[in-house]
């Protein structure tokens, strides 16, 4: 198998990087909570209808922190267009987030939460390789909506 390149470059990547070392350090041993996580908890894995919802894969399924399963769903949101103007300091659109926390009821520590998103859409932002890039629109579409949120997630430090 060919080794992959990616899109992003070193050179790119690097601020970043530091910026999640550097606020991962702030954030060191603090608490948060833990709890049974689905793993993998994004609305693929989920039916709505009647009024009811049900999980589906609940093959990672563990005791882990509670924040895991809100940035996998919240990520999807990197998916959608959006002004720079409307995302958050974790590069989510403030909509989208106040709509999640409207009913959801668990304490969240919101730099935890932060940091993790940030990570999160690093890492998707990294993995996108320079073949998909160049084969298709969908790809190119996605990493420069990638990394409109990399970079205003990355605007300024998570606040411990």
């Amino acid at each position: 198998m060919p080794p992959l390149h990616y899109q992003a470059d070193r050179v790119q990547a690097e601020p970043y990087l530091d910026a999640l070392r550097r606020d991962g350090d702030a954030l060191c041993g603090r608490a948060d909570n833990s709890g049974f996580a689905h793993g993998d908890f994004h609305s693929q894995n989920l039916i709505i209808g009647g009024g009811e919802v049900t999980g589906l894969d609940f093959t990672e399924a563990a005791t882990k922190l509670c924040v895991y399963d809100i940035v996998d769903f919240l990520k999807e949101d990197a998916q959608c267009p959006a002004a720079p103007g409307d995302l958050d300091r974790s590069g989510i659109r403030r909509a989208m987030k106040q709509m999640f926390f409207k009913l959801y009821r668990h304490p969240v520590d919101p730099a935890v939460l932060g940091l993790c998103l940030r990570g999160r859409l690093l890492i998707d932002w990294l993995s996108v390789t320079r073949e998909r890039f160049q084969a298709t629109q969908y790809y190119k579409a996605q990493f420069d909506r990638l990394q409109m949120r990399v970079q205003a997630a990355f605007a300024e430090p998570i606040r411990a």
